[in-house]
């Protein structure tokens, strides 16, 4: 389904191309006609927001967003793991999960990213990806209230991937995340302070897919593993049994 793919380019980084090319993502939208006209409209607000905007505002704003707050991250495990080791066996599931449906990833990015789950989204069947758009609803609609919280037109592509999910988002897992928020400028501060702070990164080379990063290094290595060796089907996103549709 395209819709999931044209939310996934939304959701990346602003970029000069991706300001070109936002107006036709958003008609793309409108063609396909699986959202309601509500829910269309809100991802054409921020389609035009980005073909008409500053660059340079946006690309701020996209990075006080989603780069400087943990609880607004697009790494979905993120939400429910954190950096626990728990975060690590799952994002090697579901790449097994892609691997087993012939979806390589790349390297640059670990499978967990929103914008890389959608693109899978987009190639399998609408029942399967509903359904496993379902096991993150929880998270997406946690991430959809703060981003109203903030007044923020991308909180309309979060309902649209909310309206796309089988089913409705567990309240009681919305709530219990939403439990956990901080004030956005302590959010801030204290990955400020971990940035600065966290030796694993001390003489990474720059540019390096894993940012020097030894968990995520093994993670990437696990995943190269498991490219090579035939997988079990079913899994979901939480690495925990068969696509279920009801993270991070």
């Amino acid at each position: 389904m395209k819709t999931y793919r044209a939310i996934a380019a939304l959701l990346h980084y602003p970029s000069a191309e991706l300001a070109e090319a936002a107006g036709e993502v958003a008609a793309l939208v409108k063609a396909e006609a699986r959202l309601s006209r509500q829910a269309a409209a809100a991802v054409d607000r921020l389609a035009a927001q980005l073909t008409l905007g500053d660059l340079l505002s946006a690309q701020e704003a996209y990075v006080g967003l989603f780069d400087r707050s943990r609880s607004l991250s697009l790494h979905l495990f993120e939400h429910i793991h954190g950096e626990s080791r728990d975060r690590g066996q799952a994002m090697v599931n579901l790449a097994a999960h892609y691997e087993a449906h012939g979806y390589s990833i790349d390297s640059n990015e670990l499978p967990d990213y929103l914008p890389l789950f959608l693109e899978f989204l987009s190639l399998v069947e609408p029942r399967e990806a509903a359904d496993l758009l379902a096991d993150v609803a929880h998270i997406l609609a946690a991430i959809r209230i703060r981003l109203e919280r903030r007044g923020s037109d991308y909180a309309g592509v979060f309902r649209a991937l909310e309206e796309l999910a089988a089913r409705k988002p567990d309240r009681a897992a919305v709530d219990s995340l939403l439990e956990r928020d901080r004030a956005p400028e302590e959010e801030a501060a204290d990955l400020d302070k971990e940035w600065e702070e966290a030796p694993a990164f001390d003489g990474a080379p720059a540019g390096t897919p894993d940012g020097g990063c030894a968990a995520a290094r093994d993670i990437l290595n696990r995943m190269a593993e498991l490219a090579a060796a035939p997988h079990e089907h079913g899994q979901g996103p939480h690495g925990n049994g068969p696509p279920r549709q009801d993270g991070a």
